[in-house]
């Protein structure tokens, strides 16, 4: 256990809570690729998804805490949309050529 996993286990209160884990959503995303040369490509893609918010949900454990009295609930969402852009370089091999 590490130093971090120590000092949680001693001042932290246990771990009491749930998530559902199952996201349904959407993405939409665009892409483009060019021919550096017969074998080398460089290519660009950009990408955004959007899921189903989780609902979160956190009970105090006793006997509690400064920030949350036992037994305390706290109930959240989150956002759970994300950006993704990516580049790459790609080497064709030539394998069947002549």
């Amino acid at each position: 256990m590490d130093a971090l996993a120590t000092w949680a286990a001693r001042h932290l209160p246990p771990r009491n809570y749930h998530v559902d884990s199952t996201r349904f959503g959407w993405v939409v995303g665009s892409g483009l690729e060019h021919a550096w040369t017969p074998n080398w490509t460089i290519k660009g893609e950009a990408l955004y998804a959007q899921l189903d918010s989780p609902n979160v949900s956190w009970v105090s454990p006793p006997p509690g805490s400064q920030f949350f009295p036992a037994n305390a609930v706290l109930n959240d969402r989150f956002n759970t949309g994300v950006a993704i852009i990516r580049a790459g370089v790609n080497y064709k091999f030539n394998w069947y050529g002549p």
